[in-house]
């Protein structure tokens, strides 16, 4: 919300520049993503925000925008109308805008919604008030998928796994059954190295060049010596 936004302020008064608000149950948001968001602002943006388009847009916020990205209007589900419900182009909650503009707008912000809630898209719609430019920022749905529940934790591991084994081939490694592999975050991988089905590495493993780990092995807190 806004107001959970404007906790921020008085940790940031010092601070001159942008302030991005993001979501700690997104851990896929890229540093590309991020790039773009912020070049609208260098571009003559006010407000940026980050928008998708999923399969099932029920609940989500929408995003009313030309096709360059201008927005016009962000509405919440449960203020939307029919028309605006129809539109497939979601608000992720993910807002950059510079800090001197960021806070005042945020003080800004009032609850006279269906919700009683002090929204945050509402900064992009004072920002529009005031005639700025406010833009919107598309992005692959699975890059800003929140995690609520244990299922949603497990289909984001997964999804975390299948982007690591993706990167670790593309590195050079060998995986003979990519989907029986199971990374840790900190999982080390030098070149060559040849990975055989059903391996689970935990946290602190290091493989050097060279080295081939045998199928249903389970290696943590370990560093493996070229040539092995």
């Amino acid at each position: 919300t806004a107001h959970a936004a404007l906790q921020a302020k008085a940790a940031l008064a010092d601070f001159d520049g942008l302030v991005m608000v993001c979501f700690a149950d997104c851990p896929f948001l890229t540093g590309a993503t991020v790039e773009r968001l912020c070049a609208e602002l260098a571009s003559g943006a006010m407000v940026a925000v980050l928008g998708f388009r999923p399969k099932d847009s029920a609940a989500y916020g929408r995003i009313i925008a030309d096709t360059d990205g201008t927005v016009r209007k962000m509405v919440e589900h449960k203020d939307a109308s029919d028309a605006e419900r129809a539109v497939d182009l979601c608000n992720s909650g993910v807002i950059v805008a510079h800090s001197r503009d960021m806070w005042r707008l945020l003080d800004l912000v009032g609850n006279d919604n269906a919700q009683g809630e002090y929204y945050l898209p509402d900064v992009a719609t004072l920002a529009i008030a005031e005639g700025a430019s406010v833009k919107v920022v598309e992005t692959d749905p699975a890059e800003v998928g929140g995690i609520n529940s244990r299922a949603e934790l497990a289909a984001a591991e997964a999804q975390w796994q299948q982007f690591r084994r993706e990167e670790a081939m593309a590195d050079g490694v060998t995986l003979r059954d990519p989907a029986s592999v199971w990374f840790s975050w900190d999982t080390s991988l030098g070149r060559d190295v040849t990975i055989e089905p059903h391996v689970v590495f935990g946290p602190g493993v290091t493989i050097a060049d060279n080295v081939t780990i045998r199928a249903f092995s389970h290696i943590e807190g370990a560093e493996i010596a070229s040539g092995c």
